[in-house]
């Protein structure tokens, strides 16, 4: 018996079973009625649809070929923002979620490859940005300025599937890199983040991206900002509780305990 056959016929199966929750799931979250809202509170309204769901590292790695990944039964932090993002922009189908997902995670929005996956959190604002989907608003907080040359996928590719084993791979990477050589942004340095001019005006619902402390990465963890007992905490696919929910620090002291960050920045939708 062809036992590679086998499994791949086995394998077959259960990927479609796994692409079909997935479409009826996020079919079912459009058909909800959300008429009369606005983009952010229709971002805030589908990001909370996520709380409970497992938390699942590197859900968009060790594919052979780059393609649109949909995994709404189980995230990592960034797979959840991509994908309440691509909810609030949609209309009501799973076709326009597609488009408008494929048109958040990747390069002018077309699939050409691993190369062409808005990897750094960097890139992914400045993309957003100029497709008028993101604002930052950084600046507008009590805020400083760092300047980075963003290479740490390059310098490490032993971590990733995709490049440890493809010269070409990491040249494509190395090349998207150079357009952020010398690359400066703004962030709010987290030991300002009890100050009420900071505090108390972060945006509800606005993307939190957590600025790292690494001298060639950007950023180590993205979620949305949420309320509670008039502190911002953050709501995120969390590593540690295994799951996407409002953790129960405040963003203050979950900063204040992750010593590989220094900051963070803000986006909002336009």
């Amino acid at each position: 018996m062809n036992h590679k056959f086998f499994l791949l016929a086995c394998f077959f199966p259960l990927l479609t079973l796994a692409q079909t929750e997935d479409s009826i799931r996020i079919s079912r979250l459009l058909k909800i009625d959300t008429v009369g809202t606005t983009r952010a509170e229709r971002l805030s309204f589908f990001s909370k649809k996520f709380i409970d769901t497992p938390y699942q590292a590197g859900t968009l790695e060790g594919k052979k070929t780059e393609e649109l990944v949909i995994c709404s039964g189980a995230v990592d932090c960034t797979t959840f923002v991509e994908q309440a993002l691509a909810l609030a922009l949609a209309d009501s189908t799973y076709t326009s979620f597609k488009e408008k997902l494929q048109q958040i995670r990747y390069k002018d929005g077309d699939i050409k490859g691993y190369a062409s996956r808005l990897h750094y959190i960097s890139m992914w604002i400045e993309e957003n940005s100029s497709k008028q989907i993101l604002k930052e608003i950084t600046s507008l907080f009590p805020h400083k300025i760092r300047t980075q040359s963003l290479q740490f996928m390059s310098r490490n590719a032993h971590l990733y599937p995709a490049l440890k084993d493809s010269p070409e791979m990491k040249k494509a990477i190395r090349e998207a890199e150079t357009a952020y050589q010398n690359y400066h942004y703004p962030y709010i340095p987290k030991e300002w983040l009890q100050r009420p001019e900071i505090e108390t005006l972060l945006p509800e619902g606005s993307i939190v991206a957590f600025v790292s402390n690494k001298s060639d990465l950007d950023t180590v963890h993205i979620g949305f900002i949420i309320y509670k007992n008039g502190k911002p905490h953050l709501l995120h696919a969390s590593q540690r509780h295994k799951k996407v929910l409002i953790d129960p620090l405040s963003l203050y002291e979950y900063t204040s305990r992750r010593k590989d960050v220094i900051g963070i920045r803000i986006i909002t939708l336009r």
